[in-house]
């Protein structure tokens, strides 16, 4: 691996470990409201890919957010 592939994989780690804390928050606190239940599904996109612009990035996190919501509820997908 190159240090700028190593560098982008310890990135992407990094984003996946602060969406799943987000998760799991979601999942382990008391709702606002009785009865209320909130899930999150979360698509994160590696800008370290060759692209056009910053158009492709929201692509990318799009694709991977329609991924993570097929997955089930709860769930972190990554380009």
């Amino acid at each position: 691996l190159s240090s700028s592939s190593a560098a982008s994989d310890v990135y992407k780690r990094q984003a996946v470990h602060v969406c799943e804390r987000l998760v799991q928050t979601l999942a382990t606190d008391s709702p606002p409201y009785p009865g209320l239940k909130i899930t999150l599904s979360i698509g994160v996109a590696d800008t370290q890919q060759t692209m056009e612009s910053g158009e492709d990035v929201l692509k990318l996190a799009d694709a991977a957010l329609y991924r993570a919501k097929r997955n089930g509820r709860n769930q972190i997908a990554h380009s």
